[in-house]
């Protein structure tokens, strides 16, 4: 606890500095979801880019804290089961986080009890060297969970609302342009992840306006492929991104990274 704790410390002088410095500018929210995402991989081995295998979803509560939550994004079958869910607890700088399969064994490949970090990879393994899931499927059906049915979800209230009048809301409470959104996003993306070919860098046109706990915000999402070289083949760094960008004054709520390597895309 007392490392984590010191690690959401620094990230609040890293993003001091860039204040400082005239670099972008970081939101409560986006420190507490970034010391819960270092947590999660110090803990329990689980990687920023494994979040392709999880919904993360964020809660804002009214004492200040946050709860962050990583359910398994596919839903089918025995493989959410195998996952199981990641819950974080962010509070005066210090993270809680726990796992529904605590306690259990990870060893044996994909004949182990419960699926981690040490599964994960692999999948990511299958997928770049097959572009399938075709043994990791099979083997989840042939596990304990194979019978289990339905997963059960935890129902989140993210306070993120899309719907017409919200997005008409974020339009009227705007003071940053959209364009302005979109430098920022992509500034915070330099700065997080440094040297990647960020000329390659894409902006999907699915993008989200709405309002996120009577905050402003745009929802811009890109796609980063083909550094260094014309045939398809994972690099580090390629995936999808996700940033959400305060309206109001260009501050970064949110970053989502997702290696695309889950084999569902």
């Amino acid at each position: 606890m007392k490392r984590i704790a010191i690690l959401a410390m620094i990230l609040a002088l890293l993003t001091a500095m860039a204040f400082a410095d005239g670099g972008p500018a970081y939101s409560a929210r986006y420190m507490a979801v970034n010391a819960a995402q270092h947590a999660l991989a110090e803990k329990y081995g689980v990687t920023e880019g494994m979040n392709e295998y999880f919904v993360r979803s964020v809660v804002e509560q009214e004492d200040g804290s946050y709860v962050i939550y990583w359910q398994p994004a596919i839903s089918e079958g025995a493989l959410p089961w195998l996952l199981g869910t990641y819950k974080a607890l962010v509070r005066d700088g210090e993270v809680e986080i726990l796992w529904t399969h605590d306690g259990k064994s990870t060893e044996g490949g994909y004949k182990a009890e419960a699926w981690g970090a040490p599964q994960l990879g692999m999948m990511a393994d299958e997928v770049r060297s097959t572009f399938e899931m075709t043994e990791s499927w099979s083997a989840a059906e042939s596990s304990a969970y194979a019978d289990a049915g339905p997963y059960h979800y935890e129902t989140v209230d993210t306070g993120f609302d899309t719907s017409d009048e919200a997005a008409h809301r974020a339009m009227a409470g705007s003071v940053i342009s959209r364009d302005d959104a979109d430098a920022a996003a992509r500034a915070a993306l330099r700065e997080t992840y440094g040297a990647l070919e960020w000329e390659r860098l894409e902006l999907d046109e699915n993008e989200e306006l709405g309002v996120l706990y009577d905050r402003p915000v745009v929802v811009l999402r890109y796609d980063l492929w083909g550094q260094g070289r014309e045939d398809w083949e994972w690099q580090e760094g390629d995936g999808h991104y996700e940033v959400t960008v305060d309206l109001t004054d260009g501050s970064i709520e949110e970053i989502l990274y997702q290696n695309c390597l889950s084999g569902n895309g």
